[in-house]
């Protein structure tokens, strides 16, 4: 059976390109229609003939026994003269084709994978439950190594079930990334990170995908899956947008492979900065409507059991234990009776109206409680620290924010529990 590698680059046509779903240009096509463009260049020379020049010579010539001499002599010459002149006619031809191939302006979509195995065999074909009109090309990259790409236009390939087969392998079947996952594979590999490997990669792949048909993807604000083979990096990285509010570590914090983060001492000097700030950055969370998630991997490391606040402030922090202090744009106003936060597994807090907030412990049930909203926090929301004061050592393997998602709850709390069981 073939197995799959999946590389960050290829070229096309000379050309470096992006291996995840951005846009393509359309120069990037391989285009054989340029080729007989040189071709009608020397057809304007073989035009100017010297024939109708020579006719008049000829003819005021004053010897007549020349006339008969260079009168086959003009017979000859015409006939090659004018055969060329049919020739520029097909050459006009293609000539004319290609010219409107260029002039759509058509967005296409690259996607590729990567077979490497001892078939000697770059055969492949595009199946799809939707018509392939767009180019589709094998790129050798080492021995039996092949990239199989194909250009897809205006559609993103998730949505038409595309599939790349091999038809002399069968059982061979590449698989191709949802588009923002991705995204945050390439991202990673220009930064020099170690990114996760082939099946941690399906893994968060499918994650996203999850999130997406349970329609949570979109209401997001940042999203962090810190529970990862990749490196320490690469647990950094905000999946809603890579290049930006990626984690940013400050005194001793420690990274475990498929499990997450924590402070390894309870310090305020110890946390996690988000760097997001609801009342610049945010679009999804706003003060009526809002979530705050996450996954406790471990709670038996200590009672310091902060898991978020503000950087400067007491204002929306969430703990992970049985108490009132669990804040959402509320200010300093805890919830009016405790609810246990204790214990492993998936939490949530979330506001829903001026008044309703509703608390989750690895159920999609909520707890729901009546506390007014105040305003939002111009601070930085950060891990692992409230304020000046309050600590967490607690591992966080899964960390987001955005709007409210009444309703999706379970889709939310399935598509991370069905992630943290197959690590």
């Amino acid at each position: 059976m073939a197995k799959f590698k999946k590389i960050e680059t290829t070229y096309i046509n000379g050309e470096q390109v992006f291996n995840f779903g951005g846009l393509v240009p359309p120069v990037l096509f391989p285009d054989p229609s340029p080729q007989p463009s040189p071709s009608p260049t020397p057809t304007p020379s073989i035009t100017p003939t010297s024939t109708p020049t020579l006719t008049p010579t000829s003819s005021p010539s004053p010897t007549p026994t020349l006339t008969p001499t260079s009168s086959p002599t003009q017979t000859r010459s015409n006939t090659p003269t004018n055969t060329p002149t049919p020739t520029s006619t097909p050459t006009n031809t293609p000539t004319s084709s290609p010219s409107p191939t260029p002039s759509p302006s058509v967005n296409y979509f690259f996607y590729e994978a990567t077979r490497c195995d001892d078939l000697f065999s770059p055969t492949f074909i595009i199946r799809s439950s939707f018509a392939v009109s767009g180019v589709v090309s094998v790129f050798g990259d080492d021995v039996n190594c092949y990239n199989v790409g194909a250009l897809i236009p205006t559609q993103p390939i998730w949505d038409y079930d595309v599939k790349v087969v091999f038809p002399d392998c069968p059982t061979c079947e590449a698989t191709l990334f949802d588009p923002d996952y991705q995204a945050v594979l390439s991202y990673a590999a220009t930064q020099g990170y170690t990114l996760p490997s082939s099946s941690g990669q399906t893994l968060q792949n499918q994650l996203i995908v999850d999130m997406k048909a349970g329609d949570i993807w979109n209401d997001l604000d940042i999203f962090y899956v810190m529970a990862t083979d990749g490196d320490e990096d690469f647990a950094k990285l905000n999946w809603k947008n890579p290049s930006s509010f990626n984690l940013v570590k400050y005194g001793s914090v420690d990274f475990t492979t498929n499990v997450g983060f924590n402070p390894n001492t309870a310090n305020v000097a110890n946390y996690l900065d988000t760097q997001f700030r609801q009342t610049i950055d945010a679009t999804g969370y706003t003060l009526d409507n809002a979530c705050r998630f996450l996954w406790d991997y471990d709670d038996t490391i200590g009672a310091d059991n902060i898991y978020d606040g503000m950087l400067g402030g007491s204002a929306n922090t969430f703990r992970g234990d049985n108490s009132t202090f669990h804040r959402i744009n509320s200010s300093n106003n805890n919830l009016p009776t405790p609810f246990d936060n204790s214990g492993v597994g998936f939490k949530m807090i979330q506001r829903t109206s001026s008044t309703d907030v509703n608390m989750y412990n690895n159920s999609s049930t909520p707890t729901s409680y009546s506390v007014s909203s105040t305003t939002l926090v111009s601070d930085f929301q950060v891990l692992f620290r409230r304020g000046g004061s309050g600590t967490g050592i607690r591992k966080l393997s899964v960390y987001g924010l955005g709007a409210s998602l009444l309703g999706k709850e379970d889709n939310l709390l399935n598509a991370i529990t069905t992630y943290m069981s197959s690590l």
